[in-house]
């Protein structure tokens, strides 16, 4: 049986009908034999089918035979190129959807050894032919707006290093929509190594031309002197793809090359006087298309001229396929204005708004008189016209939603956009209004100028340049109306003027964005706005009522600037009138506090009545009403205004970070690769043997977790419960990597710097760059090649200290620093050989660089900040928080690209935050656990996005709950990804045996907040589900973790989870904001019991022996008067990620709460602590003993999932009445802290 057969027999068996491992798919017919046809494309390697999906959408199968050999290899690189290029949104490039191997065992089943691999790309009708040539020789516009986006689509393999080395025709897909796609590039791994096979054997080259030469019409001239084995010393090169290209847009235009013009191979005996000829044929013929397509009039020159350059007989006298899109698009114009003919001589009709212009382009100053004057109106239009002469209009895929903020309605429709002298112009099609005011369908005769952006602003003119302007048109002249002339009048203009269609659809794209797409794009755009009205929310406008020294003044609320400011929002509007989103002047400010514990705000100047530029510094003194506070001025700051706007000094970084996830979202919209994948996960598994001993040493399923996070392209997702060592599994899976390939670019990003740092501290250790101590290691005698890691942070010292102190030195100039003194030691060693057994001139130049590696910052020879500079571009392992993955701050002078970005926390960020660092990538991993903590307010974001829904405003009428669930699923990206069953396909794990708490500990955590997928029909006897999280004890009992042994108090003795309850203590209640001084005196007369006190890596403990966690604030600050807590205090949001031997919790809250009916309300009296991922992380802090501080029988009274808590509380730890050990205490009512004694007892 030949190798077609096998292949075909292999499809049938593994890719088809019932026995199917993929798929399945099938040739459409219901007759399971009827027959399948492939295409060999490698003699005995690789096969291409053509087939049906199960929603008979046509894909395409290449197949690979003899993995274990060369085929797997070839396998794996096609599975990377394609995967690489799949992962550029554009129609000239395909969409992969799935692949896999089955190893040899599995392949002799069929009578086949040797495995098979395949690859299955979205599918094609059919090869491009003589279809495209009848239909492009009468359609010549479309002809040119294709030939734009199969160069560009070249220009993008050349960008990320592939050749094509095939391009022709049979080469070239038709797609649906007539679209044009270019195909087989993923075999130029095949080619470039047959092109070595032939070159370094002499081997007969018959495999390479039946690759290759199967039409030499299409082939460059030095491809087919090395086809034919010429003397002529010719090589490959990416001009030879655009010889390729240019050859098949010729016969486009002057139709089928003629057949007595086809070059062919010779006949008879391919000896040398038979292969020069063959390669002289081959030049005559490149000769006869540049002279052709220079001599056909009806061709425009500018586009004869490209691509007779294109058919040069030199590949270096070719433009790149770079200059090739840069020509185009600088004639563009011309081309097409050729081509559809010159624009009529009848003025372009532009409407415009008056009223909406005076909001921008006069208070711009732009213009001089309000445009809603006359003299204004007449002013405005001649401006606009001025602006526009000379201009270029071009397709913006979102409208003007990039470039506007605050405005929401329309913005995407305008997606005309011309840019002027000083503005860019969003226009949409003119829709005239009937005589009762309503909308009529659009006119193609009228544009209508919707939204404006300055391009005096860099981020304006850089989303500009980001647009494709290849496509661009010249502005026509311009009759310019405004929109609120007469209605007959406008109509009669209207019927007079040209159509601007010709022009608009000249600029459009080929592709379009589908409705998952837009639903992604509306539910982002509406999470950027919110977040935008949190942060606008959070600055307040006051005057200065009196000065009570010269750094102290009283400020009062301006509630009528305010009011003004708040209804130029709906959403605002909203937010505003709920008073848990937005309190009181006096109350935001006056409880007011940062991560330091200080009061910090920033001052702004007042312009125009809304927040302008920032002018000082100071603290919130005290509270003096609702509407007053009492304002210190930081020394050294310029004096506060008599009028102003105040806001929270933290909340600086956070509009950069917004700006930043702004930028960050554009770039999303068009990574609609990166959206596929995070809506419907999938995978493509390579070879797992690179990676046997990859997580060796991990246990309780770690190693095939690392595997699978290696073998998944190009996504894979890991869900980590508590403990369960997905912060280990990620260090081993990056090191792993690494190790493969040292050069290889990898970010490792979190959304907090703690997550990161301590992630950073695991991979360092596991690639012996940081030692057991946590200092750098020295490399002075190692030559391997080793990862140059890198530490990025936000700018400003502030962001700089808050890196954990074991990563600081590898921030940037610390790490330059250490590499210098490495450098200078190893040059030092070299030049200090006695008989180096190098040349004089290089040890002298050794000597030379120690000299300037050893040089003062003073001596003007200090290299250490281009060094920096020279670390900051070249760094290949980089950790970033998500809001420091921005480009500039990865790599200021050039654009970041990765190989490989992981994301830990992925479920505590925003989708937003996710996208900064995973747009910077080609592979991404997430990790995370959404059963945690979620994202920063994420409760705040869902109960306004609820009233929103609920409003029965016109201005919120497109938020349905329908909607909202929408939203929410984006928003909770992380989580959505493990939804449903578990799918072998999907490239999804769930780790699920804990390593961290003792057994009881993790019994609770285990079987209420992860139970098992599968529960028993029957609830178990003890009223708790089944666990879906495994304690691991290790075989080995020193390995154990042990007991915590206690003298006083006797019963908490090898306890290790231990509630004690507080009913009986009448000091033990909750007061409102939350916090409970009965308890407060307990922990404090807990601490002060323990016997011993846990110590830092003393009697058992580890290096964090204690922590007192509570949910709230006032709590915390009752607490931080009890000196032996405050070291260990926390609350539950900044604990998470951290973990210590010993956990004791406060809940505080101790009482239901009446509804606004009177009743009893559901989840009444529980607060925070009615969120289950909240409480998840509270009860799964503790290592060894969790010592609980709470009224046992209201929790256990209480709905949701707290009455399983207080059962798995007395079915694995103990209940000791707090009354038995302490006494009725009374309540702690904070003082001077001093150490251990500052609190006074009521």
């Amino acid at each position: 049986m030949g190798s077609t057969a096998n292949a075909i027999k292999l499809v049938k068996r593994f890719l088809c009908g019932p026995t199917a491992e993929f798929g399945p798919y099938s040739t459409g017919d219901d007759d399971e034999d009827d027959p399948i046809e492939a295409e060999e494309l490698a003699s005995g390697r690789i096969y291409r089918l053509r087939l049906l999906d199960r929603t008979m959408r046509p894909v395409d199968i290449q197949l690979f035979l003899g993995i274990e050999e060369m085929g797997g290899l070839l396998w794996e690189q096609d599975v990377r190129s394609l995967l690489r290029v799949s992962g550029i949104p554009h129609p000239a490039l395909p969409e992969v959807l799935d692949g896999g191997y089955l190893d040899d065992a599995m392949t002799r089943q069929v009578q086949v050894p040797g495995g098979m691999a395949f690859v299955a790309t979205r599918g094609s009708r059919r090869c491009a032919g003589a279809q495209e040539i009848d239909r492009f020789r009468t359609h010549r516009a479309e002809a040119v707006r294709q030939f734009r986006s199969l160069a560009e689509g070249l220009a993008e393999l050349h960008f990320l290093g592939i050749s094509h080395r095939s391009v022709s025709p049979a080469s070239i897909d038709v797609h649906e929509g007539a679209r044009l796609r270019l195909a087989r590039f993923e075999l130029s791994s095949l080619i470039l190594d047959l092109f070595r096979t032939t070159v370094d054997s002499a081997a007969d080259p018959g495999e390479l031309r039946a690759v290759l030469g199967r039409d030499l019409a299409y082939a460059p001239p030095e491809r087919v002197a090395f086809l034919l084995g010429t003397e002529a010393n010719l090589m490959e090169s990416p001009q030879s793809d655009v010889y390729g290209l240019a050859a098949v847009v010729w016969e486009w235009f002057l139709g089928p090359f003629p057949a007595d013009r086809r070059p062919a191979w010779p006949d008879g005996p391919m000896d040398r006087e038979a292969a020069e000829q063959g390669y002289q044929a081959s030049l005559a013929f490149a000769r006869y298309l540049r002279e052709t397509v220079l001599a056909d009039t009806r061709i425009p020159p500018d586009l004869a001229g490209l691509l007779a350059g294109m058919l040069s007989g030199e590949a270096a006298d070719r433009p790149s396929a770079d200059e090739v899109l840069g020509r185009l698009s600088g004639a563009y114009d011309r081309i097409m204005t050729d081509i559809e003919g010159s624009v009529t001589v009848r003025k372009h009709l532009m409407v415009f708004m008056p009223r909406e212009s005076s909001e921008t382009i006069y208070r711009w100053g732009l213009v001089k008189q309000d445009p809603e004057s006359e003299l204004g109106r007449e002013e405005l239009a001649a401006y606009i016209a001025a602006d526009m002469r000379g201009a270029y209009m071009a397709h913006s895929p979102f409208g003007a939603e990039p470039f506007v903020r605050g405005v929401r309605s329309s913005t995407s429709t305008a997606t005309q956009v011309i840019r002027g002298t000083d503005l860019a112009w969003f226009c949409d099609y003119y829709r005239p209004r009937d005589e009762y005011g309503a909308m009529e369908a659009h006119t193609e005769q009228a544009l209508i100028i919707r939204y404006v952006a300055r391009l005096d602003l860099p981020v304006n003119e850089k989303k500009l340049r980001q647009l494709d302007w290849t496509s661009a048109r010249l502005v026509p002249d311009l009759e310019l109306r405004a929109i609120d002339i007469d209605r007959e009048y406008m109509a009669r203009r209207i019927d007079r003027a040209p159509s601007w269609k010709v022009l608009v659809e000249a600029t459009r794209p080929v592709s379009t964005a589908s409705p998952d797409e837009l639903s992604f794009r509306e539910a982002i755009d509406w999470l950027l706005d919110f977040q935008e009205v949190e942060l606008d929310a959070r600055t307040y406008p006051f005057e200065v009522a009196g000065h009570t020294d010269r750094s102290t003044v009283l400020v009062h609320y301006d509630a009528e600037r305010d009011r003004r400011r708040i209804v130029s929002s709906a959403a605002f509007v909203k937010y505003a009138a709920t008073p848990a989103l937005r309190p009181e002047f006096g109350s935001f400010l006056g409880d007011l506090e940062n991560e330091d514990g200080d009061s910090e705000v920033d001052v702004l100047e007042d312009r125009n009545g809304k927040p302008g530029r920032w002018v000082s510094r100071a603290y919130v003194e005290s509270k003096d009403g609702q509407d007053r506070v009492r304002l210190r001025r930081k020394p050294g700051e310029q004096p506060l205004p008599e009028r102003g706007w105040v806001r929270p000094a933290d909340d600086r970084g956070s509009q950069q970070g917004l700006d930043r996830q702004r930028a960050a979202s554009v770039e999303l919209y068009r990574a609609t690769h990166l959206q596929r994948y995070l809506r419907d996960p999938r995978t493509i598994r390579t070879f797992a043997h690179h990676w046997q001993d990859a997580g060796a040493g991990l246990k309780g399923g770690g190693q095939e977790v690392v595997q699978e996070i290696l073998v998944c392209e190009p996504l894979s997702a890991v869900q980590g419960p508590p403990g369960t060592g997905k912060t280990r599994v990620a260090a081993a899976a990056i090191a792993a990597y690494l190790r493969r390939d040292p050069t290889a670019r990898i970010l490792v990003s979190a959304q907090s710097n703690f997550a990161l740092d301590n992630l950073a501290v695991r991979v360092l250790r596991e690639l012996g760059e940081m030692d057991d101590a946590g200092r750098p290691v020295q490399h002075l005698t190692e030559d391997r090649m080793r990862p140059l890691a890198l530490r990025v942070s936000t700018r400003g010292l502030a962001a700089q200290e808050r890196v954990d102190r074991a990563v600081r030195p590898w921030r940037r100039l610390d790490a330059a620093v250490r590499l210098t003194a490495e450098v200078r030691a190893r040059v030092n060693r070299l030049t200090g050989d006695p008989d180096p057994g190098m040349p004089g001139q290089l040890v002298a130049v050794l000597d030379e660089w120690s000299r300037m590696l050893s040089g003062k910052q003073e001596s003007g020879e200090w290299v250490v900040p281009e060094l920096a500079d020279r670390l900051h571009r070249g760094a290949n392992l980089v950790f970033a928080t998500c809001a420091a993955s921005a480009p500039e701050l990865l790599s200021p002078t050039t654009e970041s690209v990765f190989n490989w970005v992981v994301v830990e926390e992925a479920a505590k960020a925003w989708p937003t935050e996710l996208a900064m660092p995973l747009l910077r990538g080609l592979r991404w991993t997430l990790i995370g656990d959404h059963f945690q903590l979620p994202a920063h307010r994420r409760q705040d974001l869902k109960r306004f996005l609820d009233a929103c829904a609920a409003d029965t405003n016109s201005q919120m009428a497109g938020i349905t709950p329908e909607k909202v669930t929408a939203y929410m699923r984006v928003f909770d990206l992380f989580g959505t990804l493990f939804e449903g069953q578990p799918d072998p396909r999907r490239p999804l794990r769930r780790m699920s045996t804990q390593f961290r708490m003792r057994e009881p500990i993790g019994e609770l955590v285990s079987r209420v907040f992860y139970p098992a997928g599968e529960q028993p029909a029957v609830l178990a006897a003890d009223g708790l589900p089944v666990g879906g999280l495994a304690t691991h004890i290790d075989e080995d009992f020193t390995n154990r973790i042990p007991a915590v042994r206690l003298m006083r108090p006797r019963r908490l003795d090898q306890q290790s989870l231990v509630w004690l309850d507080t009913a009986g203590i009448a000091s033990c209640h909750d007061d409102p904001h939350w916090s409970n001084s009965g308890e407060a005196a307990l922990v404090k007369r807990l601490l002060e019991d323990l016997d011993p006190f846990p110590v830092a890596n003393r009697g058992g403990y580890g290096p964090d022996p204690l922590a007192v966690l509570t949910p709230y604030r006032e709590q915390i600050r009752l607490l931080q008067g009890v000196g032996l807590a405050r070291p260990y205090l926390s609350t539950v949001h900044a604990f998470q990620g951290r973990e210590a031997d010993m956990v004791i919790v406060s809940l505080v809250r101790d009482q239901a709460r009446l509804g606004r009916s009177g009743a009893a309300a559901s989840g009444a009296g529980l607060g925070h602590l009615g969120q289950r991922q909240l409480v998840n992380v509270l009860f799964s802090r503790a290592r060894r003993q969790l010592v609980l501080i709470g009224r046992f029988d209201h929790y256990a009274r209480s709905a949701g999932f707290w009455p399983q808590v207080c059962r798995a509380v007395e079915l694995y730890g103990v209940r000791v009445p707090a009354e038995e050990l302490y006494g009725n205490l009374p309540g702690l009512v904070p003082g001077p802290a001093d150490g251990d004694s500052g609190e006074v007892l009521v």
